[in-house]
């Protein structure tokens, strides 16, 4: 006789549950999912877990294996606070029994704990820096979750006075990703509303699905958009000397007042083509001209912070106390002197001739 055989007939598919975080769900507290799965003929040897992000591909995060009834519960710690680990992330367990009975689920999820990141590569070289002509102001703001579209606002700052910007009017707004992609919004500035001398600054407002609040003049963001425009050169103004003026005095101290209506970035005093030393307080400038035998010339170059150059010259002037070099430094009064003292010379001559032919007659 044959030996009677068991066999076990199991066409039931294995019970698994994803639970803790809700598929396509925007978190900014707790992301903890929690897997559990079971099966009258459990083969733990056959369960897959894996996580992965858009960003950050298959992660292995820390977890922990907690035994069940006819299976087991996987539960992941609480991820980890870190800038890195915000991402969209997609969850997917499965699980096949001693039949070969497979059950499989997915979810997907996002953590987001620290909002926006904000590109300002379009920007960094006008930031913090002033310059002569404004141009669009392009940045892009970066989202594992999307904003709330009516909650966005832009406020530009200028000269301390703050204005809301009107989208479709002042600046426009391109919206990519989103759909199990991370959204990013590119916003376009119109440079018409830097058409002025003053100091700028542009502020971001907005709100995630996560319930994050976003702005760029978080220090955290570390992408404060700020810029002066100036078209205006520096001003120089020669208070005590000018040109074609003869000084009696053995050192002439001079003070020159230079500003600039936003900053004044650097200035150059040359004395006779070599650049010298000077004192500074507040707007004023004061150097000393030693004495010279000869007229001596002064150029003043004042640049602001936007590259706008503003040269001043004077020129032909003297410093001296020696009558003699005054005269002679004097042109009008020298050519004059010579002038007389030829006619004096000739009409002497005449005189003598004159009155030699007289003598003689």
């Amino acid at each position: 006789s044959v030996a009677g055989k068991e066999f076990v007939v199991d066409l039931t598919a294995p019970k698994l549950d994803i639970t803790g975080v809700a598929d396509k769900s925007a978190n900014n507290g707790e992301v903890a999912p929690v897997i559990t799965y079971s099966d009258v003929n459990f083969n733990k040897d056959a369960v897959s877990i894996v996580l992965s992000g858009i960003n950050n591909g298959k992660v292995d995060y820390n977890g922990k294996y907690t035994d069940a009834e006819h299976g087991q519960t996987y539960t992941y710690a609480n991820f980890e606070k870190i800038q890195k680990v915000d991402d969209i992330y997609t969850l997917t367990a499965k699980l096949v029994d001693m039949a070969g009975n497979e059950t499989e689920k997915t979810i997907t999820f996002s953590a987001n704990r620290f909002g926006s990141v904000y590109d300002l590569t379009n920007v960094k070289d006008i930031i913090s820096k002033y310059l002569q002509n404004g141009k669009d102001i392009v940045f892009t703001e970066t989202n594992v979750d999307s904003l709330e579209r009516e909650g966005i606002k832009i406020k530009l700052t200028k000269n301390g006075t703050p204005t809301d910007l009107v989208e479709g009017t002042d600046y426009t707004v391109d919206v990519t990703g989103g759909n199990g992609q991370w959204s990013v919004y590119k916003y376009t500035v119109n440079k018409k509303l830097f058409a002025d001398d003053g100091r700028y600054s542009l502020s971001i407002y907005s709100k995630d699905a996560a319930g994050n609040v976003n702005e760029n003049i978080d220090e955290t963001k570390e992408a404060e958009i700020s810029f002066g425009i100036d078209k205006t050169k520096p001003v120089i103004v020669p208070i005590d000397f000018e040109s074609d003026v003869q000084y009696a005095v053995d050192v002439k101290t001079v003070s020159v007042e230079i500003k600039d209506n936003l900053v004044l970035e650097t200035v150059k005093i040359y004395l006779n083509g070599k650049e010298i030393e000077y004192k500074v307080d507040g707007e004023t400038y004061t150097f000393d001209i030693p004495k010279s035998n000869s007229k001596q010339d002064v150029k003043i170059v004042a640049v602001d912070a936007a590259g706008n150059e503003q040269p001043v010259e004077v020129n032909d002037f003297l410093v001296n106390t020696n009558i003699f070099v005054r005269w002679y430094n004097n042109t009008p009064l020298f050519i004059g002197s010579i002038i007389g003292v030829v006619l004096l010379a000739l009409g002497l001559t005449i005189f003598l001739v004159f009155f030699k032919k007289k003598k003689e007659a």
